[in-house]
């Protein structure tokens, strides 16, 4: 198999051999040229942190009450760096896991796991996954409303992991809670999942429970905190943590066969012509080639040609028909390609948006009312709905309830139009729906934890060129402030900051997403450079004597002026010029340019790098 234009492509063989599921970030081609332009080779799938299973703890929030106090070393081993240390606001402590506690406000003045969670919100501290392990002193109480209420507080920019409860020859009736537990998955696709601890130890409780009740002994506490990771790692992997990359389904199944591997690197480089030039994954082009003319080069009777397109070609009777019935050059099937690229761009809006993604599949094949109500009926929000969810051409075998090889398939699911006007309502496919075959070959661009270099972060979570607007961020880089938890306004005697306009704000995101420091602070140049003095295990302090012959991309340059501090990143040269990416407070938000400043201009400066990562 031939290299296709750059060596740090990932290569089409390469997502057939990579072992563990991932979802890497796919890249423009400007992007992608910026790297061939300076050197940088990276995107290797197996290197990248794009994956479930990968989660840093310092993403992670753990409130509990005596099964999370008991499980804590487990916590620490498995889920490093997670929050669950006491927290004192106003001469008041809160404990995030306690013996006692409860889901909801009780009168035991102990604070209850709602308690705790809204004022971690309020103090900014609440982190973006959140594992809720409560309910144990609550039996019959944890409802579908108080999981409601818990998830309206916490807001759409967190992800929860709840646990089932389990005690032995049913001294406490869990059923009700546990009902409510595992409903919420279904309902809250995405943003909840469930470490389902009372199947797991049913078969066998003896083995795990160690006070005859309901406390794990030791082997019970690290299958506990062994279910919360895996649960949190389902998250991670972006909507409810099943996207892979490595051409294999939630389950593992392969979803392209070599033969069709083969027919998609033979037409990659298409593929990426035509879709570089409205700027959207390529993977878009091969999975609607795939699905409507099985990736060949050939024009099916009805004129609408390779890509099927009937409002061009007006069914294939108009002037812009294609020849039926026969098989296509090469350069034709360019020509039809890049015509394909320009209509699927202007369809949804952009298509580095996975949810978009759907939304395009779905309306390519139609937006059928009656897959749209399928959705809502299986507990998708409306949006969602409206994005294809309940579409088998769109999402058919992405997870359990929706896989009809999966003994856990919903009984929502079934129902499908096996021809044009034809519904059946009891068929169902073995096939793979258009977004599984687009996230196995790696075409989400948006993942649930980057995971690439800091230069790799700050360029795809920034503008290329200077001067962009505060309020004019780029959508990457706010799924990532929401991912981590910096998506704050700032503020100080100069005023506030919307959306990520701010120094300090753009650094700790690229820092916290990279995974290279989750716990960086998250605003604040001198607590950025204070926690990067504390912490030399992590960083040293460069003697660059103003010469950037001893810089190295990614270095972090805190600058005190006569306007205040800043902070930024130096990310190597574009167009051989050294090369910032950078937000300023107020002004412009986070962007990539030719510059740097050493002393100039009455400024002093630090540089800090990032060691051992």
């Amino acid at each position: 198999m031939k290299i296709l234009k750059r060596v740090f492509i990932v290569l089409v063989s390469a997502l057939i051999s990579v072992a563990a599921p991932l979802s890497t970030c796919a890249l423009t081609e400007s992007q992608l040229d910026f790297y061939a332009q300076n050197n940088i080779l990276f995107y290797d799938p197996s290197a990248t942190n794009c994956a479930p299973g990968t989660i840093s703890g310092g993403k992670v929030t753990i409130i509990g009450d005596s099964i999370s106090v008991g499980a804590e070393s487990e916590y620490n081993s498995q889920i490093p760096n997670a929050d669950l240390a006491s927290k004192t606001y106003n001469g008041t402590t809160y404990n995030l896991i306690q013996v006692s506690k409860h889901f909801a406000a009780n009168a035991e003045g102990n604070y209850s796991g709602m308690t705790i969670a809204e004022e971690l919100q309020d103090q900014g501290e609440l982190r973006p996954y959140v594992v809720f392990a409560l309910g144990t002193n609550d039996p019959g109480a944890v409802t579908e409303s108080s999981i409601e209420a818990l998830i309206n507080l916490v807001g759409t920019n967190h992800k929860v992991v709840l646990t089932t409860n389990y005690a032995v020859d049913n001294q406490l009736d869990y059923s009700v809670n546990n009902a409510a537990i595992r409903a919420a998955a279904t309902k809250y696709v995405g943003t909840v999942a469930v470490a389902d601890w009372a199947s797991a130890v049913a078969s066998d409780p003896g083995k795990y429970i160690g006070d005859g009740y309901v406390h794990p002994n030791a082997t019970g506490s690290k299958l506990f905190v062994q279910l919360v990771k895996k649960a949190l790692d389902s998250l991670a992997g972006g909507s409810n943590g099943v996207s892979t990359g490595n051409n294999r389904n939630y389950a593992g199944a392969t979803v392209w066969s070599e033969p069709e591997m083969a027919a998609i690197e033979a037409n990659q480089a298409i593929y990426e012509e035509a879709a570089s030039k409205y700027n959207f994954p390529w993977q878009v082009m091969a999975v609607l080639h795939s699905h409507e003319t099985g990736l060949r080069r050939y024009n099916p009777d009805n004129g609408q040609g390779v890509y099927q397109l009937y409002s061009y070609t007006d069914g294939g009777k108009n002037a812009n028909r294609f020849a039926p019935a026969s098989e296509i050059s090469e350069e034709e099937f360019r020509r039809q390609t890049l015509i394909a690229a320009e209509i699927v761009s202007g369809m949804v809006g952009d298509l580095n948006n996975p949810d978009n993604v759907k939304k395009l599949f779905f309306s390519y094949n139609g937006r059928s009312g009656i897959y749209i109500q399928k959705a809502r009926d299986m507990g998708f929000s409306e949006e969602q709905a409206q994005n294809g969810e309940g579409s088998a051409y769109v999402m058919n075998r992405y997870d359990a309830q929706r896989d009809p090889t999966s003994s856990e398939m919903s009984p929502l699911w079934p129902g499908r139009y096996t021809y044009d006007g034809v519904y059946d309502p009891t068929s169902t496919s073995t096939g793979f729906g258009a977004f599984v075959q687009y996230e196995a070959l790696a075409g989400s661009s948006y993942c649930s934890s980057a995971g690439g270099t800091i230069v790799e972060t700050a360029i795809l979570l920034s503008w290329e060129g200077h001067g962009h607007a505060k309020d004019d961020p780029k959508p990457e880089y706010v799924q990532a402030m929401q991912e981590v938890g910096t998506y704050v306004t700032p503020c100080n005697s100069s005023g506030c900051a919307p959306k990520g306009a701010s120094c300090d704000i753009f650094v700790s995101t690229v820092m916290r997403y990279s995974g290279a420091d989750p716990d960086f602070p998250e605003y604040g140049p001198g607590r950025q450079e204070a926690h990067m003095q504390e912490h030399p295990e992590m960083y040293t302090k460069v003697d660059v004597n103003d010469d950037v012959a001893n810089l190295e991309p990614g270095d972090i340059f805190v600058v005190n002026s006569p306007e205040g501090r800043h902070i930024y990143l130096y990310i190597g040269e574009i167009d051989g010029q050294p090369s910032q990416a950078s937000a300023s407070f107020n002004g412009r938000t986070g962007e990539h340019y030719a510059g740097i400043t050493f002393s100039d201009y009455g400024m002093k400066y630090s540089v800090y790098r990032r060691i051992n990562y």
